[in-house]
């Protein structure tokens, strides 16, 4: 197993043990709702009166008038520029994706005490993980056998006994290819000398949905309550490329290039609850509190290795690891929002959420043994930090049309990483009648550049890479009311 942590997102090789890259991937979200509120950048605690407020605080559906369906349909496109050794590269991606469909249903509307009983049943997206991810440079420092030659030397020295059975998905497939040799004794790699060209492609592709059932209630207009059982579902796969050509006319190897190919599948579903209240002490001042508790998750990760080489002597091999799975346990950070709305008449609102995450609370298990994960989990207590999250949106209205807009800025969970890593800029505009509304918003999403390694680089020395991320979105939204 792998220790030790990685980077959300970027795959650096060998990454199939359960670390803190899982766990970031499963904690870090922004909730595709409707696209009513994806125009106000998800800021929604306090103003209430949408389904994908929920999603932020449950007591919000109180505030609805009526019974509702909605469904919001989204495009997005992603753009990825990566830099490795000084060369730049880009890549990008589009999808069309369900953001969410929800039903409400009030059931009790009284003009004194309890009134405004809503039940509410959803899904929309938490997650969407489609990317795919190019690096490409010259790299005049080390290479990936080193790794693989490294880790046998620092385990065992040069005795290469057992290679097979002790580094299944790595260095016994580069012995199996004669990356790996040995010539009297003497243990080499087929790269002796650097210069090569190393390419590197990441596909991924999944999604974690969330199943949501709301109840909400208000009292006298003045206190609201909710609260809500959610269900997550993760399924997600990545297959990598990892290449590296030897340049023509280098006299110190027979090799001309080899490629190592990973494939990891990880699925698995959680629960998780959320409760929240919303005080209005006047008609144009609402405050809101919700807690979302930590999600249990029980995941199963599923990979597989190869690798290929090829030779100036004409000669090529081909070795494939075994199939490997393994059933473990995460539970993700809870959180804590706290949201202010201040509503000028039928004309306008404003709102503010912060949420306060803890990400060095997120753990691993295994029910097989108590100590599986203690190294797992003693790096994400080290390498994650507390975060706050910050959410400003607002609506205008002319008559039944309505202006959106907002913008949004994800806290680092990771110790010693800028204060912002995730910016995101919204507008929207729809139309409201008493029975049907349409909605459509656009997004723009900003993430900080961010450094990583291809491989490990206490065990082979290797420069930073960086990756940097843009998505534009745009959500199409539909509901009915009766």
């Amino acid at each position: 197993m792998i220790r030790g942590l990685l980077l959300l997102f970027f795959l650096p090789i060998l990454s199939f043990g359960q670390n803190g890259e899982d766990v970031l991937r499963y904690s870090l979200f922004h909730a595709n709702g409707s696209a009513r509120s994806q125009g106000m950048a998800s800021s929604m605690g306090a103003s209430g009166g949408d389904a994908s407020g929920g999603t932020v605080n449950p007591a919000g559906l109180a505030i609805l008038g009526k019974s509702e369906l909605s469904i919001s349909p989204y495009y997005q496109f992603t753009d990825f520029s990566s830099e490795h050794y000084g060369q730049k590269s880009e890549t990008g991606n589009s999808n069309v994706r369900l953001g969410s469909l929800s039903l409400l249903i009030k059931l009790r509307d009284d003009e004194n005490g309890w009134n405004n009983m809503v039940f509410g049943a959803s899904i929309s997206k938490m997650s969407d993980f489609n990317r795919n991810v190019q690096i490409e440079g010259v790299n005049n420092q080390s290479s990936l056998l080193d790794f693989f030659f490294n880790q046998v030397l620092d385990n065992q020295g040069a005795n290469v006994d057992g290679i097979d059975s002790l580094y299944p998905f790595g260095a016994s497939l580069a012995w199996q290819t004669f990356l790996l040799d040995t010539f009297n004794n003497f243990f080499f790699t087929a790269i002796p000398d650097y210069g090569q060209v190393q390419h590197f492609e990441s596909d991924e592709r999944g999604r974690m949905d969330q199943t949501q059932f709301n109840f909400a209630v208000n009292y006298e207009h003045k206190f609201y309550f909710g609260a809500g059982l959610n269900f997550r579902s993760v399924q997600f796969t990545r297959s990598s490329d990892f290449i590296e050509r030897v340049p023509a006319g280098d006299t110190s190897t027979f090799l001309n290039d080899y490629r190592f190919t990973e494939f990891l599948e990880t699925t698995g579903s959680g629960v998780n609850l959320n409760v929240g209240l919303i005080y209005r002490p006047s008609p144009s001042l609402r405050f809101g509190l919700a807690y979302h508790s930590p999600t249990w998750l029980d995941l199963t990760d599923y990979w597989y290795s190869e690798m290929q080489s090829s030779f100036v002597t004409g000669q090529s091999y081909s070795a494939e690891s075994g199939d490997a799975s393994f059933n473990y346990q995460m539970t993700t950070p809870g959180k804590i929002t706290a949201s202010t709305a201040i509503v000028f008449g039928k004309r306008a609102f404003v709102n503010v959420d912060m949420d306060y995450i803890d990400y060095s609370q997120a753990k691993l298990r295994w029910d097989g043994g108590q100590n599986v994960f203690d190294i797992e989990n003693d790096a994400i207590k080290a390498n994650h930090q507390r975060a706050y999250n910050f959410r400003l949106g607002g609506e205008y209205r002319l008559s039944s049309f309505a202006l959106r807009g907002g913008f949004s800025n994800m806290g680092n969970p990771l110790q010693g990483g800028a204060g912002g890593w995730q910016q995101l800029y919204s507008f929207g505009f729809g139309n409201r009648t008493d029975y049907v509304n349409w909605d459509f918003s656009l997004s723009y999403i900003d993430r900080v550049e961010e450094e990583f390694h291809l491989y490990e680089p206490s065990l082979a020395p290797n420069q930073a890479s960086r990756l940097n991320m843009n998505r534009i979105q745009i959500s199409l939204g539909l509901g009915f009311r009766i």
